[in-house]
């Protein structure tokens, strides 16, 4: 049961994430989106980490995986 839980929270955020990402695209920010084998590589193009607006726990997660890369 955690499992299905968890998938569901999962499923949840996603819709969460691409429905801002929308938002965000329909209120003139620039998104692109590449469907690839992998997955989809989205690209905010003009947004770097320091960019004003970006959740400070979001940056902060992605500078320790670019260190421990």
């Amino acid at each position: 049961m955690k499992e299905i839980e968890d998938d569901l929270k999962l499923q949840n955020w996603l819709s969460i994430a691409t429905f801002d990402l929308f938002k965000y695209a329909n209120a003139g920010g620039r998104v692109e989106v590449v469907d690839t084998p992998d997955g989809l590589t989205i690209t905010l193009p003009g947004v770097t980490l320091s960019s004003e607006g970006i959740n400070k726990r979001f940056g902060k997660m992605i500078a320790a995986a670019q260190e421990t890369s």
